[in-house]
C-alpha cells in the first residue's frame, strides 16, 4: 500500500515539473510587448532664429529621447562640437551661429557681449533656461523643447522663443472607434486658405499701414510669434523697412507668409538762398568816364624865325550823360 501511494506521489511530481517546464518554453517563445505599445510619442520643437520661426513634431517609438536628438531628427543643419566631457553643445543651427571646427563653438560668446543658441523646455505654459545641455535631458511624449539664438548670459539666461502649446504643435491622434457608427456623416476637413497682405508695400518714413490676414483650415495663428484669431488687421507703422510674418500651424506641420513694407527716407526740405542785387545802376553806367585816348602829335609849320614849336596834346572831351 504504502509503495503504490509513494509511486502515485512521484507520478504527479514529474507530471508538475513537466507542466512547469512547458509554460516556461511558452513565455520565452511569445514576442515580447514593446514600451510604446500605445502608440508613437510626440515632442512639439520651436526654433527662434533672427528672422523667423520653425516650428515641428517629432515623432518617436522610444520611450524617451534626449534633447539633441529633437533636434537632430527636425532635419535642420547642425554645426556640433561632441568634444566636452559635458556632452553635445549646439554651435549653429541652419548657418546661423558659429561653424565648428573652423570657429570656436560660441566665437560670439568671447567677452561681455554674448550671443548664443539658449536651450528650453516648455512648463505649465512658460519657457524654463535648461539647467542641462541637450545630449543630456531627456523629453517624454507631450514635452515641447525651444532654442533661441539671440543675447543672453551662458548658462545662466537669456530670451526664450515664443510660447507653442503641444497642442498647437502636434496635432492629437485620432481616436480609434471601438464600432463603426450608423448613419454619422463623416466630416470633411477645411482645406487650408490663406490671405495675407498688406494696404501699401511702400510708404514715407512718419506715415502707418495696416496688415490683413484671413486663413481658414488652421490650428493655430502667430504674427510675429504673437497668437492671433483666424483674420483681422493690425497697424504698422514702422521706422525702417520691415518684413512680417504670419505663422500657419497645420496638423502636419507649420507654414509661414511674408509681407513686406518697404519705407523711404523722408526728404530734406531744401534751403532757398536769395539772388544778390545788382550794384551797378544806369547811373553808374552813364557818369563812368572812360579812359582818355591820346591824339596823334602833328608838328607845326616851322616859322620862319627858324623856332621849332613843341607839339602839344588835345585830350578828348569828357562824356556828357544824357
Amino acid at each position: 500500500m504504502y509503495s503504490t501511494m509513494k509511486t502515485r506521489i512521484d507520478q504527479l511530481t514529474r507530471g508538475c515539473v513537466i507542466a512547469l517546464l512547458g509554460l516556461i518554453f511558452l513565455a520565452a517563445a511569445l514576442p515580447s510587448v514593446p514600451a510604446s505599445a500605445d502608440g508613437p510619442n510626440r515632442v512639439g520643437l520651436v526654433v527662434q532664429f533672427p528672422d523667423h520661426v520653425f516650428t515641428t513634431c517629432i515623432t518617436f517609438n522610444e520611450s524617451k529621447i534626449s534633447g539633441y536628438d529633437v533636434l537632430a531628427r527636425s532635419g535642420l543643419e547642425l554645426s556640433i562640437d561632441a568634444s566636452s566631457s559635458y556632452g553635445v553643445a549646439v554651435c549653429g543651427i541652419n548657418g546661423v551661429g558659429c561653424s565648428f571646427p573652423a570657429e570656436d563653438c560660441f566665437c560670439q560668446c568671447q567677452g561681455a557681449h554674448c550671443v548664443y543658441w539658449s536651450y528650453w523646455h516648455l512648463k505649465n505654459g512658460q519657457w524654463e533656461y535648461s539647467q542641462l545641455g541637450a545630449s543630456n535631458y531627456f523629453v517624454q511624449d507631450g514635452d515641447v523643447e525651444g532654442w533661441y539664438w539671440g543675447e543672453g548670459e551662458l548658462n545662466m539666461t537669456a530670451n526664450p522663443p515664443p510660447v507653442f502649446t503641444f497642442d498647437a504643435l502636434c496635432a492629437p491622434p485620432t481616436p480609434t472607434p471601438t464600432s463603426t457608427p450608423t448613419a454619422t456623416p463623416t466630416s470633411t476637413p477645411v482645406p487650408l486658405q490663406v490671405d495675407f497682405s498688406v494696404d501699401d508695400s511702400t510708404i514715407d518714413e512718419g506715415e502707418c499701414t495696416y496688415l490683413r490676414w484671413k486663413v481658414q483650415g488652421a490650428q493655430a495663428l502667430y504674427l510675429d510669434g504673437n497668437p492671433v484669431g483666424s483674420s483681422g488687421t493690425r497697424k504698422v507703422c514702422p521706422t525702417k523697412s520691415m518684413s512680417y510674418r504670419l505663422q500657419i500651424v497645420l496638423a502636419q506641420g507649420a507654414q509661414e507668409r511674408l509681407v513686406s513694407v518697404d519705407v523711404r527716407p523722408a526728404t530734406p526740405t531744401p534751403t532757398h538762398t536769395p539772388t544778390p542785387t545788382a550794384t551797378w545802376s544806369w547811373f553808374h553806367k552813364a557818369t563812368r568816364t572812360p579812359t582818355p585816348t591820346p591824339q596823334t602829335a602833328h608838328p607845326a609849320t616851322p616859322s620862319t624865325s627858324g623856332t621849332v614849336p613843341t607839339p602839344t596834346w588835345t585830350p578828348s572831351p569828357t562824356a556828357t550823360p544824357t
